[in-house]
C-alpha cells in the first residue's frame, strides 16, 4: 500500500473526515490527491500526519510495511524503555513475535545482555535458558552471527562449569571465563602464575596468591570466583590447612547450589 493509502485507510478506521484530519496542516483537496495518489507529501507533512494519526512515520513511509509492522513499530519506544531500565528479558519477549530481521537481532542482544548479567551472579541454569533463546533468535537474522557466537561459546562455559561436558569447545581457555567475561587482565596473570606453582609443587606460594586475589575474583564474576575458591581449596589443602580449605568448599558448594537456579 502506499502512504496515502495508508492515510485513508487509517482516517477510516478513526472515523476522521479529511477536514479533521487536515485542521490547520494542509488543505482537504490536497488530502485528498495525497490519498488517491495524484500528489506526493513532503515528508513533514507524512510526520504531522502520523501523529495525528498515531502511527509510526515509518509505517507510512514502507510500502512493504503492513498491520503487524504498525504495531511492531510502535511497541519500539516500549522496547527502548525496558531496555534502558535493564529489564533484557522482557524487552526480548517483547519482540518474539516479530519475525523481521531488525526484531530478531534485537532480543538475540537483549537475551545474550540478560544471559551475561546471569552468569556474573552465578545463576547459570538461567543464564543458559537465556543462552540458548539468544542463539535461537539469533538465527532469524543474518546481522546476529557475532551474538550467536558469543551465546554458543557461553553455553559451552556453562556446561563445563556444571559438568555436562569434560571441555569447553569454541576455543576456550582452560581458565574458561578469561575468553568471556570482564575479566582484568592482572586477575588472569595471577591466577596463571599460581597454577603454574601449584604445576611446580609449590601450593604454599600459589595459595598466597590465590588469597590475596579472591576479592578481585569476586568482582570478575561468579566463574571467575568458583575456579579461584577451587585452586585454593586445593592449595590449602595439600598444605595442611584443613580449616581454611573446608572454607573455600563451604563458600564453592553454596556458588554450586546458586549455579543451579
Amino acid at each position: 500500500m502506499t502512504a496515502g493509502e495508508k492515510i485513508k485507510v487509517l482516517r477510516k478506521e478513526k472515523n476522521l473526515t479529511q477536514s479533521v484530519l487536515t485542521d490547520g496542516l494542509i488543505t482537504r483537496n490536497m488530502l485528498s490527491q495525497i490519498e488517491n495518489g495524484v500528489a506526493n507529501p513532503s515528508l513533514s507533512t507524512l510526520s504531522a500526519l502520523a501523529e495525528r494519526l498515531s502511527v509510526p512515520l515509518e509505517y507510512l513511509i514502507s510500502e512493504s510495511a503492513g498491520p503487524k509492522d504498525m504495531e511492531r513499530l510502535k511497541n519500539r519506544e516500549n522496547v527502548r524503555a525496558l531496555y534502558v531500565e535493564g529489564k533484557k528479558d522482557e524487552c526480548a519477549e517483547l519482540l518474539d513475535k516479530y519475525d523481521d530481521d531488525e526484531s530478531a537481532l534485537i532480543s538475540a542482544l537483549c537475551y545474550a545482555e540478560a544471559g551475561a548479567e546471569l552468569m556474573h551472579i552465578g545463576r547459570l541454569f538461567s543464564a543458559r535458558e537465556m543462552l540458548e533463546k539468544s542463539i535461537d533468535r539469533a538465527e532469524k537474522s543474518v546481522f546476529a552471527s557475532v551474538i550467536a557466537g558469543y551465546a554458543k561459546r557461553s553455553v559451552d562455559l556453562i556446561d563445563c562449569v556444571m559438568g555436562r561436558s569434560q571441555d569447553p569447545a569454541h576455543g576456550i581457555d582452560g581458565y574458561g571465563c578469561a575468553t568471556l567475561s570482564e575479566v582484568p587482565s592482572s586477575v588472569i596473570s595471577q591466577h596463571s602464575d599460581a597454577r603454574r606453582l601449584m604445576n611446580e609443587g609449590e601450593t604454599g606460594k600459589a595459595a598466597e596468591i590465590l588469597s590475596g586475589l579472591v576479592s578481585e575474583a569476586e568482582k570478575s564474576g561468579a566463574i571467575c570466583l568458583y575456579y579461584v575458591l577451587s585452586d585454593l581449596e586445593a592449595c590449602l589443602k595439600a598444605e595442611g590447612d584443613i580449616a581454611g580449605a573446608y572454607g573455600c568448599a563451604e563458600r564453592r558448594l553454596s556458588m554450586r547450589e546458586e549455579m543451579n537456579r
